[in-house]
């Protein structure tokens, strides 16, 4: 665990006024020889748990009110006493709680019997029906994993959301500030002016429709097409891993994917990971010794072990496998097709088109994808085959700005796809209410900072826990003994 984080003290409208984080040191998220990435990780940890003191916090769920009528969300007594109920927890045990009303939180239950919650407050369900691109869906999914003293999750779940800066694990390579979280804390209604146009586009499911969302991962012992650029089948090879490497879900980087093989003692030793249990984990395969390594992401398969490479990342001494590669914050991670038919990843530059299409490549060797999924050989010498990138992933930036600001439906029927405010008066990107902003600018959108590999080879798949809320109980008292805490005085917000 790297860190965790309480509020402390609410004023008359039960909005948290002060609260605390308290950072494990060391926090392990130092990157070797670079000073900047070390910082910009601290600041990620530290954002992650300033919203949990605001309201990402099961603790603070039953206290949320109607931002337009200020009134509780979740009805109290004669004395303004708070209501119990029996709960039962994602770990499957029954609670007695007080607990937020069915227009907060909602339980579901999978198709296996596990239970999950979601939020369902009305910005939470229109940003999350936007991002997909399914408007069938209630709201946005918890984590459904145990944590200890925490009944119903209190990250977004890491399986639909793992680009998530409030998701479960701290990865240094794609945390982003979301529209989803925005709207967690628009929802509470505490923060009268939550500026959606300052969140950042997570590319990670972007407009993959309801199967994303309702499917497995892996049907019949295969990715579907919707899941392919997600989730992954090929095993991971630690004696060669870049023999395996392909693009990342968000398109920055190489990445290995983290299916491992039960029955490879030998392999398995290697991994600095908890390897899963064959009676907990969820099979997908015919062979049942195949897994995908974490619980967190509902052990789907996917490409998140860091090989080091990061195409957005500026390095002049990069030298491709292909002419006509190159590197830098324009540029994306795309899947080159060997005679083989297998796809390997490089590097090339990457612009978003208004016209809502992919160009690939600069100069003389610059194509132009008139479809996701397209195949295009290059011009240049090697006759290099490429597979263009879905729009929506390279170029989330511009596929309905700020998933809408839930303030409105995206239309994913235009190219690119675009917002349908509520207030037909709403002009402005994303309705955001604000006309003078627009979508993060082409070449290609922004992704979150890189975190190279050491140098003795490959990172392990996932990094650490980034911590809890530590909410769903008592207030402890060893928060005034911490060595390390952070007041935050919110009175002007």
């Amino acid at each position: 665990q790297i860190a965790l984080a309480l509020s402390c003290v609410l004023d008359q409208w039960d909005r948290p006024i002060v609260g605390i984080i308290n950072f494990c040191l060391p926090l392990g998220v130092d990157e070797p020889n670079d000073e900047e990435q070390t910082k910009a990780n601290i600041h990620t940890v530290a954002m992650h748990e300033i919203v949990h003191v605001l309201g990402m916090d099961p603790f603070l769920f039953r206290f949320f009110r109607d931002p337009e009528t200020g009134e509780p969300l979740t009805a109290r007594g004669d004395d303004n006493d708070e209501k119990f109920k029996e709960v039962t927890c994602v770990d499957g045990n029954t609670i007695t709680i007080p607990f937020p009303s069915d227009n907060t939180i909602r339980r579901h239950d999978t198709a296996d019997d596990m239970v999950y919650y979601e939020i369902v407050t009305p910005t939470v369900a229109t940003v999350v029906r936007n991002h997909f691109n399914c408007q069938s869906l209630e709201g946005a999914r918890l984590e459904n994993q145990a944590t200890a003293g925490v009944c119903i999750g209190d990250h977004w779940d890491e399986r639909l959301f793992y680009t998530e800066l409030l998701g479960q694990r701290f990865t240094g390579r794609s945390d982003f500030l979301s529209p989803l979280t925005l709207a967690l804390l628009a929802d509470t209604g505490w923060y009268p002016h939550v500026s959606f146009q300052h969140s950042e586009a997570s590319p990670f499911g972007k407009g993959l429709g309801c199967d994303f969302v309702n499917s497995d991962c892996i049907v019949d012992g295969e990715i579907p097409s919707w899941g392919k650029d997600v989730f992954c089948d090929r095993l991971w090879d630690l004696d060669d891993p870049t023999s395996q490497a392909m693009c990342d879900p968000t398109h920055s980087s190489f990445a290995t994917c983290n299916l491992v093989d039960l029955d490879d003692e030998d392999e398995l030793a290697d991994i600095d990971e908890e390897v899963p249990d064959e009676s907990e984990a969820i099979l997908y395969f015919s062979d049942l010794n195949l897994v995908g390594l974490l619980a967190e992401t509902e052990y789907c398969p996917m490409p998140i072990g860091n090989l080091g490479t990061d195409c957005t990342a500026q390095d002049e001494t990069y030298v491709g496998s292909y002419v006509g590669e190159e590197v830098g914050s324009n540029s994306r991670c795309i899947h080159a097709i060997e005679e083989d038919a297998i796809r390997t990843p490089i590097c090339m530059r990457v612009t978003c088109s208004q016209a809502g299409k992919v160009i690939v490549g600069s100069g003389q060797f610059q194509q132009t994808c008139e479809y996701d999924g397209q195949r295009l050989e290059t011009i240049n010498s090697e006759g290099l085959v490429i597979e263009c990138p879905r729009f929506a992933t390279v170029c989330s930036h511009m596929v309905c700005p700020f998933d809408c600001s839930g303030a409105g439906i995206c239309n994913y029927e235009t190219m690119p796809p675009s917002c349908e405010c509520f207030d037909s008066d709403d002009t402005s990107i994303g309705c955001s209410g604000d006309a003078t902003t627009a979508p993060q600018p082409s070449p290609a959108g922004p992704v979150a900072p890189s975190s190279p590999a050491g140098p003795t080879g490959p990172s392990s798949p996932t990094d650490a826990p980034i911590g809890s809320s530590n909410s769903g109980r008592m207030r402890p008292s060893w928060w005034r003994e911490s060595i390390i805490f952070l007041a935050l005085a919110l009175l002007s917000l």
